[in-house]
């Protein structure tokens, strides 16, 4: 009912018309590639300027990029672009990793993802390859999207790739799992892959607000009674922003990364990595830190501000630290619980920090470190 209540309401001409993959030729779980019938469905939304790509129950397979195109006719931006799925609805990419699976790059409407699982390939005889895409989704120079509802199990992004990636617009990932998949670590932690990207090229293509929100990202998934993961091959990070300065002229980078009420797994080298980025908000955010060489759950660097409020870290065997900064205007942390044996700040230079209500932080060294003096106060 839910979803016949949501098709109906998105079929008025606020919102477009419905397209559905299936009168395009799709056919569920035929293990044949659907590639050319997202497509069709796509440009005939796009065709109307908007609308609803719906895909049906069932496994589909994407094989190549589907990039919708800006309607010709001129500006966009009163009808949205939806992309979603019935009860059911499993999307598998295997675009290769060189490729981008969906590409919305250019378009001046919003654009909602919604209801949908992807899914990445097993790794067989038949079937050899680890990475399923070099980026999942690309939303390039968009005015705003959300990603809400959704599923990413199972899938391999190489370094330097990502699940979703951000240039420019406001974004928010809701109520989505991230299972047993990953983004290849590099030794260069700014090379690695990423879960969600968020990277202004210094040009003026500057993301100004990245959330995500009750969302959780773990090592593993269990989908349709099958254990699955690629999790073996750790990734750099599940979250990582970036804004670079711009060039002379260019949009002033204004990013903001919110993260609430999410869990993270271990599995990565570094939860969540923020660099460059003006203002960071973590609001109970839970963390098992990696136990790998210079992992970390949080890590700050050239940033403004951040605040750390209401979080967990995590882990049994770990003494890795739950934060590390570097150059960091001003952090705060607020009731920062530390659990087992999880260390609390790894401090490489130039930050400032207030802690508020936390009983272990200073009793939490790092490589048996004391809590060093640039913290400007503390309140219990």
């Amino acid at each position: 009912m839910k979803h016949l209540l949501l098709l109906l309401l998105l079929a008025s001409p606020a919102f477009g018309g419905i397209h559905r993959i299936a009168d395009h030729g799709a056919i569920a779980n035929d293990n044949k590639p659907d590639t050319q019938a997202f497509r069709n469905a796509f440009a005939a939304a796009m065709a109307e300027c908007g609308g609803t790509v719906v895909v049906p129950r069932g496994e589909f397979l994407v094989d190549g990029t589907v990039a919708p195109n800006q309607n010709e006719k001129g500006s966009c931006g009163s009808v949205p672009l939806s992309f979603v799925g019935e009860v059911g609805a499993v999307v598998r990419i295997a675009v290769g990793s060189d490729k981008t699976a969906f590409a919305f790059s250019w378009l001046q409407q919003v654009v909602q993802v919604r209801d949908l699982t992807f899914i990445g390939s097993e790794v067989t005889a038949d079937h050899p390859q680890f990475v399923d895409a070099k980026t999942v989704f690309y939303f390039g120079t968009l005015p705003s999207a959300t990603v809400s509802h959704c599923s990413f199990i199972n899938l391999a992004v190489p370094q330097r790739g990502a699940l979703l990636a951000f240039a420019s617009g406001k974004y928010e990932i809701a109520h989505t799992h991230f299972q047993g998949s990953t983004a290849l670590y590099a030794a260069d932690i700014d090379e690695g892959g990423a879960f969600i990207l968020g990277d202004n090229d210094g040009q003026g293509n500057a993301w100004n607000n990245i959330t995500v929100r009750k969302s959780t990202f773990s090592d593993y998934a269990n989908f349709q009674q099958r254990f699955l993961s690629k999790s073996h091959e750790m990734a750099g990070a599940f979250i990582r922003t970036k804004a670079l300065q711009p060039q002379s002229g260019a949009a002033v980078v204004t990013g903001r990364l919110v993260v609430i009420d999410t869990f993270f797994d271990e599995g990565a080298h570094t939860a969540i990595y923020a660099k460059g980025t003006p203002s960071v908000d973590l609001q109970g955010v839970s963390v098992n830190v990696n136990n790998t060489l210079g992992a970390t759950g949080v890590r700050l660097v050239d940033v403004g501000h951040a605040v750390v409020l209401q979080n967990v870290g995590d882990w049994v065997t770990n003494h890795r630290p739950y934060l590390t900064t570097r150059n960091v205007k001003f952090v705060k942390v607020s009731g920062l619980d530390l659990r087992a044996n999880t260390a609390f700040w790894h401090n490489q230079g130039g930050t400032n920090m207030l802690i508020e209500y936390c009983e272990t932080c200073a009793e939490r060294t790092y490589r048996g470190r004391q809590v060093p003096n640039e913290i400007i106060g503390t309140r219990r």
